[in-house]
């Protein structure tokens, strides 16, 4: 399923069981690319010894402390192709987080937001 099948979903019509089985699909999808992009999200996976294709739960996939976007420049994707920096608000005198987004990224990221104000009427619920 593309991002974009899963932008056409409606919203609240799948049950509990569907959501979960959707997203466990999604985030090893992601998982997979990003251990294959990023060789430092690929060191920690195995420090932790998990294996994707092993796995069968999204809650058997390892937690990242929100510091790491703090303190590393985990990018999966080539110095060339960041479009986009997202970074956190950070308090005062700490470092923020920095998420890098390629093109197709920051489009989903955009598609996604507009989708989000939308109510199930269809009319557009924020301004």
């Amino acid at each position: 399923m593309t991002f974009d099948d899963i932008l056409r979903i409606p919203p609240y019509s799948l049950d509990g069981a569907a959501k979960e089985k959707l997203l466990t699909e999604r985030l090893f999808e992601l998982t997979r690319l990003h251990r294959e992009r990023c060789p430092e999200y690929r060191r920690m996976l195995d420090a932790v010894g998990f294996d994707p294709d092993a796995a069968r739960s999204c809650r058997e996939l390892p937690f990242l402390p929100v510091r790491l976007f703090k303190e590393m420049d985990l990018k999966s994707v080539p110095p060339e192709d960041v479009v986009k920096t997202v970074t956190s608000s950070g308090t005062t005198g700490q470092a923020v987080s920095r998420i890098y987004l390629d093109r197709a990224t920051a489009s989903n990221q955009q598609k996604r937001w507009s989708g989000s104000c939308q109510s199930s009427s269809g009319r557009t619920a924020c301004r």
